[in-house]
C-alpha cells in the first residue's frame, strides 16, 4: 500500500514538471485503452503527452525520476509492470510489532496474532521501541517500559509518550492539535501541519497582492504566494502558476493549498489518533499508510485523507478534469470521490454571505428594532404618566446612599473572591487549558500575553470579559462552555 502512494506522489510530480514551465504548457491526454508497453508517452514536437491505463495488478514504474526534473525533453516513455499482491511472498523474520505477519516465524518475537506481531511485554528486554508492545517503549537500559500518560511532563522524546502523542519541549502533546501561534518542535503537532520557525502556522494565498480564494486559478506567468497566517504574516514560498494540461495560458496555484487553514483543516481533525496496534516510530508518525496498516485510523479516514493528498499534489489537474478518464488507473486521483470539490466552502470567497448578512442585517433593523423601540417607548410613557396619576414609593436621600455603599462593598467582596478563586493570568502555551483559546464570550482568539482567567473546569476567558460578564449575573453564573459553577 505505501509503496502504491509512492508510486502515485512521483506519478504526480513527473505529470506537474513534463507540463513545462511559464514559459510552455503542453497538452495532457488519456488514452481509451490500456498499453502494457507505454504507460506514459511524451510527443516533444507536438508538445503532448499520453497517459494509457495499466492493467489490474500492475502499476507505472516511475518511481526512479527525479521529480524535480522539468523539461520535457529529459523524460521517457514509460512501461507498465507487475505488482506482487501476496504479502507473504516476501516477509522475513524482521517483521515488528503490530506488523502484518502469516506465521510466527515472520516476527522478531516469533509470536504472530491477529492484529499482526505481538511485541515484547513490560519489563522484558528489548534493543528498540519497535520491538516492545503497544505503548510502551525501551528504556536506556534495555527493558520495555510503560509509556507516560497524555499530558505528563517529563518526556525526551516522541516515542516515551502514548500513541498519538510527542514530546513538546518535555510534554506529551497529541499530534495536530496545537493552534496556529502555538510554539512547537514539530510540524506534527500543528493542526496545519506545518510550523515557520518554532511556531504551529497556516498559509493564505495572495496573487497581484490580493487573497487568493478556491479554487486558486492564475494565469500563466503568475506567482502564487503563500504567506503564514501568524506573526506579521511571513513569506513562507512564491511559486510559478502550474499548467492544467488544457489551456495554455491559464492554469492554478497547486503547490502549497494543502497547509491553507481551510484545507489543512479537514486533515488534521481526520488523522488525530490515540491508540496503535504498533509502537516506536510507527505509532508516533503523521505517516497515513503507516497509520492505517497500524490500526490508528480507519479506512474511511485513510481514503479521505490519501484523497485530499493526491488533489493537492496535482490540484491543477483536478481542477480541470483534463485526466479524469485515467487518473483512478493510474493511481494519480479518484474524480469519483471528489473531496475537497465537496468539503471546501471554507476555502471560497463569501460575497454570497456578506449581501445575504447585510440583507438579513437590515431586515431585522426595519422589522424588528425600530418597531421594538417605538413599542418600548409606548410602555415607557404609560408606566411613567401611571406613576405620576397614583404616585409611588421614593427611597430617601440617606436610605439610597447606604444602600449603594452595600451594593458597592458586596460587589468588591465578590470581586477579592474571584481574584482569589480565578486569578488573572498572562496567557502561554505553558497554561493547561480545554480546547482551543477562544473566548467564548467576545468570540476573539485569545493571543499571547493576553490577560485571562482559566475557569476550574480549565476553559479560557479574556479577564475582562468575564469579569463583566459576571458583573451582569451578580458574580452567580456558571461557565458560559459548560454550564460548571464558577465560584
Amino acid at each position: 500500500m505505501a509503496f502504491n502512494f509512492l508510486v502515485s506522489i512521483f506519478t504526480l510530480d513527473l505529470i506537474r514538471n513534463a507540463l513545462g514551465s511559464a514559459e510552455e504548457c503542453y497538452f495532457l491526454t488519456c488514452s481509451s485503452e490500456q498499453n502494457p508497453q507505454n504507460c506514459l508517452v511524451v510527443y516533444n514536437q507536438s508538445q503532448v503527452i499520453t497517459l494509457n491505463p495499466c492493467g489490474s495488478n500492475s502499476i507505472c514504474p516511475v518511481q526512479n525520476i527525479s521529480p524535480n526534473l522539468n523539461h520535457i525533453d529529459r523524460f521517457i516513455n514509460k512501461t507498465c509492470v507487475h505488482e506482487s499482491s501476496s504479502i507473504c511472498n516476501y516477509l522475513d523474520r524482521s517483521r515488528l510489532t503490530g506488523q502484518d505477519c502469516c506465521k510466527h516465524t515472520d516476527c522478531q518475537s516469533e509470536q504472530c496474532g491477529k492484529s499482526g506481531c505481538i511485541g515484547i511485554k513490560e519489563s522484558q528486554h528489548c534493543s528498540k521501541d519497535e520491538e516492545c508492545d503497544t505503548n510502551l517503549y525501551c528504556t536506556d537500559l534495555g527493558f520495555c517500559y510503560k509509556s507516560y500518560s497524555s499530558g505528563s511532563n517529563g518526556c525526551k522524546r516522541d516515542n516515551e509518550c502514548g500513541a498519538g502523542y510527542g514530546c513538546n519541549f518535555g510534554k506529551c502533546v497529541q499530534y495536530f492539535s496545537l493552534s496556529d501561534g502555538k510554539k512547537t518542535e514539530d510540524s506534527k503537532f500543528c493542526k496545519s501541519m506545518l510550523k515557520i520557525g518554532d511556531i504551529c502556522d497556516s498559509l493564505s494565498l495572495y496573487l497581484q497582492d490580493e487573497m487568493s480564494y478556491y479554487p486558486f486559478n492564475c494565469s500563466i506567468g503568475d506567482n502564487c504566494i503563500f504567506l503564514g497566517n501568524s506573526n506579521k504574516n511571513p513569506l513562507f514560498a512564491s511559486t510559478p502558476c502550474e499548467c492544467d494540461g488544457k489551456n495554455k495560458d491559464t492554469g492554478y496555484c497547486g503547490q502549497y493549498i494543502r497547509y491553507l487553514k481551510c484545507i489543512s483543516s479537514l486533515i488534521s481533525s481526520a488523522l488525530k489518533y490515540d491508540s496503535s496496534n504498533c509502537s516506536g516510530k510507527f505509532s508516533h508518525t503523521d505517516d497515513i499508510d503507516i497509520l492505517f496498516s497500524c490500526g490508528s485510523i480507519t479506512e474511511e479516514q485513510y481514503n479521505l485523507v490519501k484523497n485530499i493528498y493526491k488533489e493537492t499534489e496535482n490540484w491543477s489537474l483536478y481542477q480541470s478534469q483534463q485526466i479524469n478518464y485515467c487518473s483512478k488507473s493510474l493511481g494519480l486521483f479518484d474524480p469519483d470521490m471528489n473531496v475537497l470539490n465537496k468539503s471546501i466552502n471554507q476555502c471560497k470567497k463569501s460575497t454570497s454571505l456578506s449581501l445575504s448578512t447585510k440583507t438579513t442585517v437590515a431586515i431585522t433593523v426595519t422589522c424588528v428594532v425600530i418597531p421594538s423601540i417605538i413599542i418600548g417607548g409606548i410602555i415607557f410613557w404609560l408606566i411613567k404618566r401611571r406613576r405620576n396619576r397614583h404616585g409611588h414609593h421614593i427611597i430617601p436621600q440617606s436610605s439610597r446612599s447606604q444602600y449603594q455603599i452595600q451594593t458597592s462593598k458586596a460587589v468588591e467582596s465578590k470581586s477579592q473572591k474571584l481574584d482569589s478563586i480565578l486569578p488573572s493570568l498572562i496567557f502561554s502555551a505553558d497554561l493547561a487549558i480545554k480546547g482551543d483559546p477562544v473566548c467564548s464570550i467576545c468570540l476573539n482568539e485569545i493571543a499571547y500575553n493576553d490577560e485571562i482567567r482559566v475557569t476550574l473546569c480549565s476553559h479560557p476567558f479574556h479577564s475582562n470579559c468575564l469579569d463583566e460578564w459576571l458583573r451582569q449575573r451578580n458574580f452567580s453564573a456558571q461557565c458560559p462552555n459548560c454550564n460548571e459553577n464558577l465560584l
